[in-house]
């Protein structure tokens, strides 16, 4: 599986890398990672259907999905220390409760 595939519409056997065969979410991920020769093991989950499988791909395409991967979840403590950020700014009223 290329880079390209992994993150496309392929219709390859296993399907793209980020999307879960079970049920198409984009919300699989990596929960174990293991080098084997010039290809990556890849345990995954997908958190909406609790899908679990390991998957053999390129290491390209591992790591690219691993950048994308540290991406989101940087977004994510972003909007978080955002929120409680401006939480921590409310109203007295919002304080007290």
């Amino acid at each position: 599986m290329t880079a390209e595939d992994a993150f496309g519409d392929s219709e390859t056997p296993a399907g793209p890398l980020v999307r879960c065969p079970c049920c198409a979410s984009r919300l699989i991920y990596p929960t174990d990672i293991a080098g084997l020769g010039g290809r990556v093991v890849v345990t995954r989950r997908c958190p909406d259907c609790e899908h679990h499988d390991s998957v053999v791909a390129g290491a390209v395409a591992v790591a690219a999905w691993y950048r994308r991967e540290l991406r989101h979840t940087a977004r994510l403590k972003a909007h978080v220390a955002a929120a409680t950020a401006r939480r921590g700014e409310g109203s007295a009223d919002e304080k007290a409760a």
